[in-house]
């Protein structure tokens, strides 16, 4: 199996901040097949955590971070406290 979410959280990348600090709780696990066998009809060509100014706080003690639907148990009309990762395939 192979995780290609281990790159990104290396580069300060991640899914969640919790206390100052990324974590990378969304990760989507690869075969190697899917990676490095070319008889394979799918590929793997990329990864990417899908982190827009729209689902991210803009300002703030929580700048940087995911925009979340609740803070604490108030609404706050945000998105998700996790970013979605987003794997790229060719054919």
């Amino acid at each position: 199996m192979y995780n290609p979410c281990w790159a990104l959280l290396k580069k300060g990348i991640g899914t969640c901040g919790h206390k100052n600090t990324w974590h990378f709780f969304d990760q989507i696990i690869l075969s190697y097949g899917m990676v490095n066998n070319r008889k394979q009809s799918w590929q793997y060509s990329d990864i990417e955590v899908f982190n827009r100014s729209f689902n991210r706080n803009q300002f703030g003690k929580f700048k940087g971070f995911p925009y979340r639907s609740f803070s604490g148990t108030k609404w706050i009309d945000g998105y998700s406290d996790h970013y979605p990762v987003i794997v790229y395939l060719k054919k």
